[in-house]
Formats: C-alpha cells, structure tokens, sequence
C-alpha cells in the first residue's frame, strides 16, 4: 500500500510515475515498503519501458520493511530486483527524494538518471538516530551523527549524489503541495 504507481502526464507528456505514499501517522510501520511494493514499482518500470515512456519515481520512505514476514516473502530479492529493472530500462529515469529517503527502501527507486533533492529532503544510510546509537552509544548525539553522515541535500549535491536540488516554498514543501510541485 504504500507504492503507488500509473501512468501520469507531466507538462503535457505521458510517463510513468511511482511514488512511495507514507502516511504521517503515529504508527511509523506505515511508510515501510514491504516486497509487494518493490514488486508494484518493477511492474511499473516494465510498462514504461514497453510503451517508451519516462519513469518517475518520488521517493519519501522510512525504508523497507524489517519484519521477518517481509524477510520470508523475498524482501531482498524484491529490492534487487527494482533496482537492477530501473537501472536497465531504455527510457530516462528522474528520482525526486521528497522528504526522508532511508537505505534501500529508497535506493531501490532512485537509481535513476537523475537524482533531484527537495532544499529540505535527506538521504541516508542509515537514520542519524540509528548511527548515534551504534557510533557513540546514545541516540542524543543524533545531531552530530547527521553531519557526519552528509545527508542534507546540499551535502548529496556536494558529493555528486544528487545532480540538483530543488527549491521549497515558504516553511517547507508540506506548506504548498502544489507550488511544490511547479518547482520540481
């Protein structure tokens, strides 16, 4: 349920869009892509490249799902899978990171062949909360784990992760779906 994917028309153009639906709940399992997910976005990847058609992916994820049962159902596999189908498909890929894009939940889809950041998005490993806790023993020093890790957007750019950053409106890109959308 939380891959959402179809055929869409951007400025006019036809292309195939897939992106992650996280809901932003107290229940944080929610926005975990589970291998039905994964398998949903290869799916999707296959038509576009059967009807020619761009692919692109917005990408807003916790990561993938890390219960056993999502283990037991193929979830690497599934991620491999979207991965090796994105990278291999004839049309052009654009990935848009939205917000969080965490691990391989989010590099399944942003293999692209071009990689967009939101001013205010991160991309990471590994959430800085997780990285505090291995490197220095106490999530508090998330802080400090986040820089180290350079996941801001402007880092990604720096470091030729990411090819542009986009800019936000106002107080952040939930302030104005729709200006959002007109930058990206």
């Amino acid at each position: 349920r939380c891959i959402v994917a179809g055929v869409g028309s951007l400025a006019g153009e036809a292309a195939v869009i897939v992106g992650q639906n996280r809901p932003h709940t107290a229940n944080e399992a929610d926005g975990w892509v589970r291998p039905g997910g994964f398998r949903k976005a290869k799916r999707a990847m296959e038509l576009a490249a059967k009807f020619n058609l761009p692919v692109v992916t917005l990408v807003d994820t916790a990561g993938a799902h890390p219960g056993i049962e999502s283990e037991q159902a193929g979830l690497g596999h599934a991620i491999a899978e979207c991965m090796a189908t994105m990278l291999e498909i004839p049309v052009p890929t654009v990935a848009v990171i939205t917000g969080e894009g965490n691990s391989e939940g989010a590099m399944a889809l942003a293999v692209a062949d071009r990689v967009l950041m939101l001013d205010n998005a991160v991309y990471e490993v590994i959430r800085p909360e997780e990285a505090a806790r291995i490197l220095f023993g106490e999530p508090s020093k998330a802080g400090e784990a986040a820089e180290r890790l350079r996941i801001t957007s402007h880092d990604c750019l720096r470091l030729g992760i990411a090819d542009a950053t986009v800019p936000e409106p106002g107080e952040g890109a939930h302030t104005d779906h729709q200006e959002t959308a007109q930058l990206v």
